[in-house]
């Protein structure tokens, strides 16, 4: 919902919002992955 509003706003282009939730969304897998190996030990 913030990255829409800001596109509509015109604060951000939208290929900028769809570059962070990218990189939040990698970020997460991320840490997910890494959390469940060492939770296994």
């Amino acid at each position: 919902m913030v990255g829409a509003s800001r596109i509509y706003l015109g604060v951000y282009y939208s290929t900028e919002v769809v570059a962070g939730l990218s990189f939040g969304a990698a970020r997460a897998a991320i840490v997910l992955i890494a959390a469940r190996r060492f939770e296994t030990r």
